[in-house]
């Protein structure tokens, strides 16, 4: 994706400043299109598919429904259902899980949905008795940005936060232009584990999903983050942009392998 270098209203000193980071913003994207994503072994020009589901589950019936799951999800795994994290929500939502899941192609989702159907086991040890457990289920398809691979988190044992934004129709990429300008320098200070845009589902929405030590390590680094800034300029210019943005504090099961 080529960088468009815009001339600073600032001066010579301005313009210099914005030619040497969008330029520096086009090699590293170049670089990171040609790459190998870390956690799938597939070159990101031609991404995987991720779902992203989420179950409200009745309060009486949580502690119920996660040992059912401790139980049988590896029957999903089984299918050829590739999963990448499992968390309950936190803040932002209660009895709420999360979960996602990586597949090669739509081709290879359907196949290992429609496995798991016939899986006796699946459906009437698990799937029949956790139905009657939900309120209800939401899920949504996802592909990752070209210049950013999904990665599993480098430290175990932390917190994640689940950011999405939902942008203006049309406008995805005006945002993902300007959001780019700043975002290899916020991840100098931490990484999200990907960055994607929705496929299927709610429709114009980014989806994030940052892994931190802590709360108090996510609060000391996004105010350590508002002193940079490319990524400070970044955030405001995407703002006009965005209709809406939220988040959850996610806390990731013991059996989600991103932990």
């Amino acid at each position: 994706m080529a960088a468009v270098i815009g001339i600073s209203l600032r001066g010579l000193c301005g313009l210099r400043q914005t030619v040497g980071r969008q330029v520096a913003v086009g090699t590293w994207l170049h670089s990171q299109m040609l790459s190998t994503s870390p956690i799938s072994g597939q070159a990101t020009g031609s991404p995987k598919i991720y779902e992203m589901r989420t179950y409200y589950v009745k309060p009486k019936a949580f502690a119920e429904f996660m040992q059912l799951t401790y139980d049988y999800i590896h029957l999903k795994a089984d299918s050829n259902s590739k999963l990448n994290g499992y968390w309950t929500s936190d803040i932002g939502g209660l009895n709420e899980v999360t979960h996602i899941w990586e597949y090669d192609s739509y081709t290879e989702k359907m196949e290992a949905q429609k496995s798991l159907l016939q899986d006796e086991t699946w459906v009437n040890n698990y799937r029949k008795k956790i139905l009657k457990m939900l309120v209800k289920q939401d899920n949504l398809v996802m592909n990752p940005f070209p210049w950013f691979g999904v990665k599993p988190p480098l430290s175990i044992g932390g917190v994640y936060e689940l950011r999405m934004y939902d942008l203006i129709l049309g406008k995805k990429e005006q945002w993902e232009h300007r959001f780019i300008q700043g975002f290899f320098e916020r991840c100098k200070l931490s990484e999200p584990v990907g960055v994607w845009f929705t496929e299927f589902g709610p429709i114009n929405r980014v989806v994030m999903l940052w892994p931190y030590q802590s709360l108090d390590d996510r609060t000391k680094i996004r105010k350590e983050a508002q002193g940079l800034e490319e990524w400070v300029e970044a955030i405001r210019d995407c703002l006009p942009f965005e209709k809406k943005a939220f988040s959850k504090v996610l806390i990731p099961t013991q059996f989600s392998p991103w932990k």
